[in-house]
């Protein structure tokens, strides 16, 4: 019969071992983001400069077999691992141009289009790519905004328009990121609105510039 102080000090290496999974020091943590690295995509809390780049390489499809192989290869997994696949090769085809048939048709099969099949005894049986693994390993859980567009509301305007991300919105983002550069220049400056008037006036002429250039 264990003492009360092994029962204490079993609870204490449960809490440690705990901890150290929800503050990222936990040792499948460290394993993952060496393994991250090597596929170029390098979290430093310090430097805080991971991107979409580097999500973009860590869901390719190679990656997320070699990441996912130190874990428990559970059916959810086998699901989350085809999900996180489909979203890399959808996140591939939001180019800022027109895309052609071959790409949007990816991009339909990527998100909806019939991708998965079965032998079933009354004949074929099919399931989409994206929704149908969403669906098995989180089907409890509530869809974002986001999620919702993407899975139902994406394809019809693609096919509208043979575009998404040249419409998207990274230009109000790139604009967004120049305009906080730029109002650093004129932070001496006590008149708020004069501030914003400089720094207007800077995106007019850069643009102007741009234009002849």
């Amino acid at each position: 019969m264990e003492t009360a102080g092994e029962v204490i000090h079993g609870l204490l290496n449960q809490h440690r071992s705990q901890m150290g999974r929800v503050s990222g020091f936990g040792k499948t943590r460290r394993e993952l983001e060496r393994i991250w690295r090597r596929w170029g995509a390098d979290i430093s809390a310090h430097k805080q400069d991971f991107c979409g780049n580097h999500l973009l390489k860590l869901l390719n499809a190679d990656a997320v077999d070699d990441y996912c192989s130190i874990l428990d290869q559970t059916p959810e997994l086998s699901h989350l691992k085809e999900f996180m696949k489909n979203l890399g090769k959808f996140q591939r085809l939001c180019v800022a141009r027109e895309m052609n048939e071959e790409e949007m048709a990816d991009m339909e099969i990527a998100i909806v289009k019939i991708t998965y099949s079965h032998t079933h005894k009354m004949g074929t049986v099919f399931q989409e790519a994206l929704w149908f693994h969403l669906q098995q390993y989180a089907g409890d859980m509530n869809v974002i905004p986001k999620m919702h567009v993407l899975l139902e509301h994406t394809m019809p305007f693609v096919r509208k328009h043979s575009t998404l991300a040249k419409t998207s919105e990274q230009g109000v983002e790139a604009l967004h990121a120049a305009f906080n550069r730029i109002k650093v220049r004129f932070r001496n400056d006590r008149v708020a609105t004069r501030r914003l008037e400089y720094c207007f006036r800077f995106l007019l002429f850069q643009n102007h510039v741009s234009d002849f250039n």
